[in-house]
């Protein structure tokens, strides 16, 4: 597990997290989601693109975890699956998700079954179920 540099300018850095299998965020990063702005802070640990239950395992045959690809996505992902903003559902948070995995090189189908198992099967809040 090596430096995960951005893949894009304005991305985030990260570095390997052994202790948990994961990478950590070097400085804060700030994103927008579903019109809302969010820092992520620095120290953050993220455990890559962890899509659950079955649609996972297609997932990971897909690409890996940690795919430079998908790491933005999947940082913004949990930082919100932790924080259960009220003002942003977890329907926008998967939906974030399959907008920025796409934007950086996963092709639409992969990014919607990433986008799929993460709605259906991820951490629910607002509008959804509370």
């Amino acid at each position: 597990m090596g430096v995960i540099a951005p893949i894009r300018t304005g991305g985030p850095v990260l570095t390997p997290y052994p202790a948990l299998r994961g990478y950590q965020y070097l400085a804060p990063f700030a994103f927008n989601a579903g019109g809302h702005d969010f820092t992520i802070p620095a120290g953050y640990v993220i455990d890559g693109a962890s899509v659950p239950t079955l649609i996972g395992l297609l997932h990971r045959a897909m690409f890996n975890p940690f795919d430079p690809r998908v790491m933005d996505g999947a940082g913004r992902h949990d930082w919100l699956c932790d924080a259960k903003p009220s003002h942003v559902p977890s329907d926008v948070a998967a939906a974030d998700f399959q907008r920025v995995i796409e934007r950086d090189g996963i092709g639409a189908t992969k990014a919607e079954l990433a986008f799929q198992g993460v709605n259906r099967f991820g951490p629910q809040w607002g509008k959804r179920r509370d």
